[in-house]
């Protein structure tokens, strides 16, 4: 139905802003968010300070937002060219 292809789209518009994201981040987003670890069980998996996590999940969030921003609006241009 319309809402399982909207989860698809999104899903894949996730997954080509997470290319933007350092192999470090990405772990950390999927550690963080898909696997429901805390930052100071990803600071001592990355034998980092969980403040440093937390300003790299931060930034990592940050980047993630702008990349899908941008995609959306271009995907709206896109189809505003089709009309």
């Amino acid at each position: 139905d319309s809402a399982d292809a909207d989860r698809l789209l999104d899903k894949a518009f996730l997954e080509q802003a997470m290319e933007s994201l350092s192999e470090r981040e990405k772990k950390m987003i999927k550690w963080r968010f898909y696997e429901g670890l805390s930052q100071i069980e990803i600071a001592e998996k990355l034998n980092l300070s969980q403040t440093s996590v937390s300003r790299s999940l931060g930034d990592a969030i940050w980047t993630l937002k702008k990349k899908l921003r941008k995609m959306e609006a271009d995907d709206e241009d896109e189809s505003k060219k089709g009309d």
